[in-house]
């Protein structure tokens, strides 16, 4: 693989180049009939990611050669790890557009795929519309923004297990193409908000289809929808997703909800939503903390919830969440404002125990809370962009307080002074370590730093993989 990229990189000519290409595939080819499904899968995910870097540092020869032929030299090498019996596939993971099309050109040779992700502005778009026939045994189809009535026609004919489809914000979709959406009789997951279909259409698809176990719909307030249910049709549905006026509808009308995302700017009595007794996940969206009374949802469930994701949260109280949400996994905290409010916390409270995942995304006024954030002793995972107050000597005295030593991801944009000390405090005190990053936007990390880690990883053997930048 990496040599016909290098002959292309090189200038060899075009015929060479595809030679070499289908030389290298036909001995991946025996290799492949002797490995294990399973490993094969392993193999090539993490492969496409290679290949797809390879392609973007050798686009440069799309100059020489033409971007017609550097297409069918990146579809024949790309063709090396679209193996026949992969199950899922992620487009959205490929940074290059070559690589993208490729994948597109080749997806008729994958039968068994079961989950497919693609790209937003996926290209090529007629050519996977006349190959989902290839692809029978899909069960899993997210593509947002570009989905089409034709392609919902085609899953319908040819797919008969599909299962999970998200294709929001498709404005292609329309009204005309229920009769296809109705054809898919084992789906219990479908997202059509910010599509081109009514609110009346979605009533139909919602009564006719009853496995569905999800309302998602942003468009209007979602209160017309339930009221016009059947309340039987409404006791199977375990995620919500949208806008409401009037939570203790949503309550009475749907009781097993597990999963909520409330996307709202209005301030809203939030309170009733306390009331759910299966609640596991939320997610909040421009909510006022305190207008809309979201201590009362912690107060009354916090004990409940594993994964909680907080978006442009106003006034946010976090000491709350510390002292309710005792049995919470995963933590995201983007774009928020944190309230003054403070609680004395010891490192053996409960929340700092429970927590395996954190994300903290440019939030302001969280000063008190960072500096707590260094009892998360149990913490798997680590993401923080702009976060100010992580450099060297906070990390340093996480370690010291026994935090962090569980970690097997550690991903930190810009933020504080981070250096080569923390890099080697990271490898030398976390045993599980599989990933570290994001080197490049680490301001005290020089090129030759950053050198010395790699190759101090390669020289180890150890498996960790590094993300130089995001």
């Amino acid at each position: 693989m990496r040599r016909s990229l290098q002959l292309l990189s090189k200038g060899t000519s075009f015929l060479t180049v595809k030679v070499a290409c289908t030389a290298e595939l036909s001995d991946l080819k025996c290799l492949v009939v002797r490995t294990p499904r399973e490993v094969l899968n392993i193999i090539a995910l993490d492969s496409l990611l290679i290949i797809d870097k390879l392609i973007v540092n050798n686009e440069r020869a799309a100059i020489s050669i033409g971007n017609v032929n550097y297409l069918m030299i990146s579809s024949y090498i790309m063709n090396l790890v679209l193996f026949p019996c992969m199950e899922h596939l992620d487009v959205t993971k490929l940074k290059s557009e070559y690589s993208q099309r490729a994948v597109m050109l080749n997806l008729q040779y994958l039968e068994d795929v079961l989950v497919l992700k693609l790209p937003e502005n996926c290209p090529l778009l007629s050519t996977f519309t006349s190959d989902i026939k290839y692809i029978k045994k899909l069960e899993n189809l997210q593509l947002l923004k570009s989905c089409t009535n034709d392609m919902i026609k085609e899953l319908g004919e040819n797919c008969p297990n599909m299962n999970y489809i998200n294709i929001s914000f498709s404005t292609d979709v329309e009204n005309k193409c229920l009769p296809d959406l109705l054809n898919l009789k084992k789906i219990t997951y479908l997202n059509i908000s910010s599509t081109s279909i009514s609110i009346n259409t979605y009533k139909i698809i919602l009564n006719k289809l009853k496995l569905i176990t999800n309302i998602s719909w942003s468009e209007n307030y979602i209160e017309e929808i339930l009221t016009d249910i059947d309340e039987e049709i409404l006791k199977n549905k375990v995620t919500f997703e949208g806008k409401i006026k009037a939570p203790k509808i949503l309550v009475e009308r749907c009781p097993n909800i597990k999963s909520l995302t409330l996307e709202t700017s209005e301030i809203i009595d939030l309170t009733p939503i306390s009331e759910f007794c299966n609640l596991e996940n939320i997610t909040l969206n421009g909510v006022n903390f305190a207008l809309c009374n979201l201590e009362n949802i912690f107060r009354g469930l916090g004990s409940m919830l594993r994964d909680l994701y907080l978006k442009s949260v106003e006034d946010l109280k976090i000491s709350t969440i510390i002292e309710c949400c005792e049995r919470l996994q995963s933590l995201s905290i983007e774009n928020c404002k944190f309230s003054s409010d403070e609680i004395n916390t010891v490192p053996s409270m409960s929340h700092f125990l429970s927590l395996t995942k954190l994300s903290l995304m440019s939030n302001t006024g969280d000063t008190w809370y960072l500096n707590n954030v260094k009892y998360y002793k149990n913490l798997k995972s680590l993401n923080a962009d702009s976060v100010d107050g992580f450099d060297d000597d906070f990390f340093k005295e996480a370690f010291e307080n026994d935090a962090f030593k569980k970690l097997n991801e550690f991903a930190v944009r810009i933020g504080g002074r981070l250096s080569i000390r923390t890099a080697n405090l990271l490898i030398d005190s976390c045993p599980d370590l599989k990933v570290i990053g994001y080197l490049h936007e680490w301001t005290g990390l020089n090129t030759l730093d950053t050198e010395k880690i790699v190759e101090g990883i390669w020289e180890n053997n150890y498996n960790l993989k590094v993300w130089l930048h995001g």
